[in-house]
């Protein structure tokens, strides 16, 4: 089956958002002209006229029309960083959002990306510095970043169902990094080399787990769970601590001055290394706990044509915002 490619070019500077709900896989990658935003399409014929690309206000929207869609499609999306000033970018399609190399080094800026029911988000990147870099889950979508080095003063990340956050990087130099689950969700964080952290907050209500990797230091940790889930910031070691357990749930900490704790039900407080200066409330020593090592990166999908056979009726779209 023969596949064509079409084409359509935007101003980079024009582009706010770039919102994706298209069913099949996407590629963002930093390799366009000068001050451009270049959309490619390339599609078994039986398929191209079923996808539309639109820009308004500021949105960059992809989406299919109605209608069953089949085939084979490969969509690439090809940014100038330089001039691209979205900050945030969503997958709302079903499908897979894939980031190659996308740097973003602009002090001042921030970049939020959001994960929408099914699908998943996938971003390689040397090197994010920006006030502030978010990741937003709702449903059972995942996100996926793998970077060189992180560095921010604020990272945050967000699940509400049964989703999942993975951010890693070499380095992670942050100001303030918040993790909060609601639900059956999971976060991991975490740096192969240098973690460092003045403020770590970690929450989770439901049965969710919330854990940091790696090895590193951070000034003020604090730890809710409410209900059974797990948190684990004992990869940081903290000057203070404060763990709140409500219900049967756990944490596992670290602190090297004071440990403040306080268990509402059968919840568990434990520490994992030296005991702390100063403890406050019930807690425990841990001994020998499972590692919490940084996976390796996972290979990026290749830039091949998707195959594709799902029922458009329900008007899938794709913004780039």
């Amino acid at each position: 089956m023969s596949l064509e490619p079409y084409t359509t070019s935007f101003e980079a500077a024009a582009v706010r958002e770039l919102r994706n709900l298209l069913p099949c896989r996407v590629f963002v990658l930093p390799d366009a002209p000068p001050g451009k935003v270049l959309v490619t399409l390339t599609a078994s014929h039986n398929s191209v006229d079923h996808f539309v690309v639109q820009l308004l206000h500021g949105v960059l929207t992809l989406r299919t029309t109605h209608g069953h869609l089949t085939g084979q499609v490969l969509v690439q999306v090809q940014v100038d960083e330089a001039a691209l000033t979205a900050t945030k970018i969503t997958n709302a399609g079903g499908g897979d959002l894939c980031m190659d190399g996308v740097a973003r080094k602009a002090q001042g800026s921030h970049l939020c990306l959001v994960q929408e029911g099914h699908g998943s988000m996938h971003m390689e990147t040397p090197e994010l510095s920006l006030t502030r870099f978010a990741c937003h889950v709702s449903g059972d979508g995942a996100i996926r970043v793998d970077a060189g080095a992180l560095n921010l003063c604020s990272l945050d990340s967000t699940v509400s169902g049964q989703g999942s956050i993975s951010v890693y990087a070499e380095t992670i130099n942050t100001t303030y990094a918040s993790s909060r689950v609601q639900g059956a969700g999971v976060i991991n964080l975490g740096a192969r080399n240098a973690w460092q952290a003045t403020s770590v907050q970690a929450a989770v209500q439901g049965a969710g787990v919330v854990c940091l990797r790696g090895a590193g230091t951070c000034v003020v940790a604090t730890a809710t769970v409410t209900g059974s889930g797990r948190i684990r910031t004992d990869a940081l070691s903290a000057h203070e601590v404060d763990a709140t357990v409500y219900g049967p749930g756990s944490i596992m900490t670290q602190a090297v001055h004071e440990l403040r704790t306080k268990s509402v039900g059968p919840g568990l407080i434990y520490y994992t290394k030296m005991p702390p200066e100063a403890c406050h409330g019930p807690c425990s020593h841990l001994y020998n706990p499972s590692p919490v090592i940084v996976p390796e990166a996972v290979p990026f999908p290749d830039r091949v044509p998707d195959t594709i056979d799902v029922d458009s009726s329900s008007s899938w779209e794709c913004n780039i915002m």
